[in-house]
């Protein structure tokens, strides 16, 4: 196993990575409404984006931005943990 040294410089490269996972995750939720909406105006002359085309579609994305915003952590915290396994099973 390395020493202490060693490893110290690659555990401050989580912080700044962490902010851009969060960040993305603040800034997705938006997008992903906007982009969808667009995409449904555009995709056919017919489709009209009225108020409840919008409300339903607006409660949808709010249900699934919890989830969604779960999964970079998840993620992240995965890696950790097989890190983590991988140092423990080599000590």
């Amino acid at each position: 196993m390395p020493p202490l040294k060693e490893r110290l410089p690659a555990s401050h490269l989580a912080c700044p990575c962490g902010a851009d996972w969060r960040l993305i995750t603040i800034c997705y939720s938006s997008s992903v409404s906007l982009v969808s909406f667009a995409t449904f105006v555009l995709s056919d002359e017919r489709n009209i984006l009225d108020a409840k085309t919008a409300f339903v579609g607006l409660s949808l994305f709010n249900i699934l931005r919890f989830p969604l915003s779960m999964l970079p952590m998840l993620i992240s915290n995965m890696v950790q943990v097989s890190a983590s396994f991988h140092n423990h099973t080599k000590f």
